[in-house]
């Protein structure tokens, strides 16, 4: 059975009838058959590692690998020789201390035994730690076919929720997971409207694309960093799901599903200048690098981190330290996602920024980070705004060389803007897929109307690992978006690499 995560996940199952003199009141074959169409209905999602234990002894021999997901199935009222008042409350010890995910299991909820039992594991029980109760009729019900799937769905939300993965991304492990890339709006220079998108999900749709999956925006979202210019991008990215551009939920955005870094736009550069105002001159502003004070530096970054709260419901302000974000709700679809913010370093004549070793220190952070979440080579989606070939190539391959490690342990995609030039090209001796979106800034091709490109990114998967990506580019001319006449370009990630695929 196929899984994308080679680890099973290891269940300890702790029940007093495991065996029994009548065979009608053994629970052992019950449990193997259910947790076999538990397995089964996720698609070979979660394979199991099984330990059944009758008594403490059983209970003390196991031990979960660094890394290894677990789960513990209890019965609430446990009896017998084996199962003294002391034996229980070591075993309420060895749940609550190692944070196990629990399914509670009785068929007896009702009694004193399983009342009092709960309460002294509830009472006490971490609020990160998943824990779902089931009856034992409920199980052996499931075993006969009924509500199998919603029971065996309980099991997987348990699982999910003890790994932070996203309980509502149901991907068949041969599906392929579609990212629509937007980079380099600049919302501010020029207005949009609902029929330019309308014809963009038309443009897809004729390409053979439905509502995508995921969002993916690495930066210039705004030109000046204001919040205008940000409300005006979040009225947009409402727009792209509301016209099933973007998969909708009901509030909208799919918010667990955005993902972004910031550009060097979306530093706000009237907050960073108000830190320039002369002493000498009154009402002066200068643009001297020496003259910004450093206490208004984060606050810089505020309109952009309010604006990513929103669109993404994350409250964590990683862009100013540590700089950068790694997401694994999507790790069992074969996915993690880095987002970096690259801006931190000298930017232009308005930001000091941050010396050379300190933003390559956070990489390397970054990098170690998604080396102790990749489980089983998952393919990272990197976002960071430059990764330029001309301009900046000391930062350009700052970034290349600190994410070649990841690049050589599992497929790599990296989503960047800035140069306002499109280009899909591999790197890093075509360990690496590079996309870069946005047309010239200039000349007689450039629309009025904002966003002038986008590439949507399908990454090709099989038994749930990414085997090949497809990049189709999408341009819009006035109110209408036309695919790029060259159709996809299609790379198959084959022997640690990705070549281009001819067809």
């Amino acid at each position: 059975m196929s899984n994308t995560d080679s680890t099973p996940v290891l269940v300890m199952i702790v029940d007093d009838q495991l065996e029994s003199a009548k065979p009608e009141d053994a629970r052992l074959d019950i449990y193997k058959k259910w947790l076999k169409h538990v397995s089964d209905v996720h698609h070979g999602k979660w394979t199991f590692d099984f330990h059944y234990c009758s008594g403490l002894d059983d209970v003390a021999k196991v031990v979960v690998a660094p890394g290894q997901p677990y789960l513990s199935i209890v019965d609430m009222v446990l009896e017998g020789v084996s199962w003294p008042t002391t034996a229980v409350d070591l075993l309420n010890d060895k749940l609550l201390d190692e944070k196990w995910p629990m399914i509670l299991v009785s068929g007896k909820f009702d009694s004193p035994e399983a009342i009092v039992r709960v309460n002294r594991l509830i009472g006490k029980l971490d609020k990160a730690t998943p824990c779902q109760f089931l009856t034992w009729t409920t199980i052996k019900r499931a075993t006969d076919g009924f509500d199998a799937d919603n029971v065996a769905f309980i099991v997987g939300a348990v699982l999910s929720r003890a790994r932070n993965q996203d309980l509502r991304f149901k991907k068949g492990l041969d599906d392929p997971i579609d990212i629509l890339h937007i980079t380099d709006p600049h919302f501010g220079k020029a207005t949009w409207d609902v029929g330019a998108l309308i014809s963009l999900r038309r443009a897809r749709e004729v390409s053979g694309l439905a509502a995508a999956d995921f969002l993916a925006i690495t930066g210039d979202v705004a030109d000046r960093g204001t919040p205008a210019q940000y409300q005006q991008a979040y009225e947009y990215f409402e727009a792209l799901a509301n016209n099933r551009v973007v998969e909708r939920v009901d509030s909208g955005l799919p918010k667990d599903r955005v993902f972004m870094c910031p550009g060097n736009h979306d530093f706000s550069r009237p907050i960073a200048l108000a830190a320039n105002i002369s002493n000498t001159l009154p009402y002066a502003v200068t643009v001297s690098i020496s003259s910004e004070s450093e206490w208004i530096r984060p606050y810089s970054w505020t309109p952009y981190y309010e604006f990513e709260t929103k669109m993404t419901g994350q409250t964590h302000k990683w862009i100013i330290n540590p700089g950068f974000r790694v997401n694994t709700r999507f790790a069992s679809s074969g996915l993690i996602i880095l987002e970096l913010n690259v801006e931190r370093y000298a930017i232009e004549d308005y930001q000091d920024g941050i010396a050379e070793a300190d933003l390559r220190a956070s990489i390397n952070a970054a990098v170690a980070a998604v080396e102790n979440a990749r489980k089983n080579s998952e393919c990272v989606l990197v976002l960071a705004h430059r990764h330029e070939s001309n301009a900046w190539l000391q930062l350009s391959q700052m970034i290349q060389s600190n994410l070649q490690g990841l690049a050589t342990a599992g497929p790599l995609v990296f989503l960047c803007g800035h140069e306002h030039s499109p280009e899909v090209s591999t790197a890093l001796s075509e360990r690496a897929l590079f996309v870069r979106g946005v047309p010239p800034n200039s000349g007689p091709t450039l629309p009025k109307l904002i966003l002038p490109m986008i590439n949507c990114v399908r990454l090709l998967r099989k038994n749930g690992a990414v085997v090949g990506a497809e990049v189709q580019q999408f341009h819009q001319q006035a109110t209408a978006w036309l695919v790029d006449d060259e159709g996809p370009k299609r790379y198959d990630y084959r022997g640690g690499k990705w070549p281009v695929h001819v067809r």
